[in-house]
């Protein structure tokens, strides 16, 4: 009962997020394109990049940094692997392997930066 509740909840959270970002984005929309639809396909002005919300920047960004993030995991992975598979977990040896993987994925992740 508990989790159908919370579940209600976010969706209605999200419904009424959706809804007021959607009508904000309509007033914009309607407020800066012109009367004549033709006009508004046509004018280069109204395409152009300066125009784009910077969120498009944003999320492009941030999907080059999550797949740079990644990349930097699979060698990290591979690493702690064989760490496991050459000392026990919980080990002394274990632990500074462990330690150098991080390092390494850490200084992965500043060239990601």
């Amino acid at each position: 009962m508990r989790k159908t509740f919370f579940a209600v909840l976010l969706v209605l959270a999200t419904l009424s997020g959706t809804a007021a970002l959607g009508l904000a984005g309509l007033a914009t929309a309607t407020k800066d394109t012109p009367g004549d639809a033709v006009e508004a396909v046509c004018n280069p002005d109204l395409n152009s990049p300066e125009r784009l919300p910077e969120g498009i920047f944003l999320l492009a960004q941030m999907d080059k940094k999550f797949k740079c993030m990644e990349k930097c995991n699979q060698p990290r992975y591979n690493c702690e692997k064989d760490a496991k598979q050459k000392d026990k977990p919980g080990t002394k040896k274990n632990w500074e392997a462990s330690t150098k993987c991080q390092e390494k994925y850490n200084e992965c992740l500043d060239k990601c930066e």
